[in-house]
């Protein structure tokens, strides 16, 4: 019962920021970190797993710039989300794990929801579900819920660009 209750818990937290997402215009702050925090979770994440390809070379902004960007007074040099982009391709062109299970995910998804699929992230019984579908490695990023990344992937449409889904 108590892991059934902290599931329903994590899933309500998870579709709240995936509210929040949908809610703020894309170059907002609030924006603005959950993108850092998805990029930074995910990097920490696959450096763990030695997941990162040969050769890839991660964006690491100092923390004076992430914070003037996060609060619009700043740019970084690169585009956090054409970083996560090309992390995320750079993995999935090597088979690496992460990638393979973010898609598998989505596509799972993907054909449970067909059009609905924006609304996933949204939708607390979805998000339970896929909780229960994968776990271990794949259930937390570095600590973080993975469906929080996978929301915002979701919403940056980094998912249908990468994965490759069965029609």
């Amino acid at each position: 019962m108590a892991d059934t209750l902290e599931l329903e818990l994590l899933a309500e937290e998870i579709a709240a920021v995936g509210q929040v997402l949908a809610a703020t215009p894309p170059d907002q702050p609030a924006a603005r970190w959950f993108a850092y925090l998805a990029y930074t979770t995910l990097v920490q994440h696959a450096e763990t797993k030695y997941q990162i390809p040969d050769g890839f070379d991660v964006f690491r902004p100092d923390a004076a710039s992430v914070r003037e960007w996060i609060a619009g007074r700043g740019k970084l040099p690169q585009e956090i989300h054409e970083e996560l982009e090309r992390l995320l391709k750079a993995m999935a062109e090597e088979g690496k794990d992460i990638a393979t299970y973010l898609c598998e995910a989505y596509c799972a998804a993907k054909a449970t929801k067909a059009d609905e699929l924006v609304a996933f992230a949204l939708d607390i019984a979805s998000i339970k579900a896929l909780l229960l579908a994968y776990s271990g490695d794949l259930l937390y990023l570095g600590g973080v819920p993975v469906t929080a990344v996978f929301a915002l992937l979701l919403r940056m449409g980094t998912l249908e660009k990468l994965c490759k889904c069965p029609k």
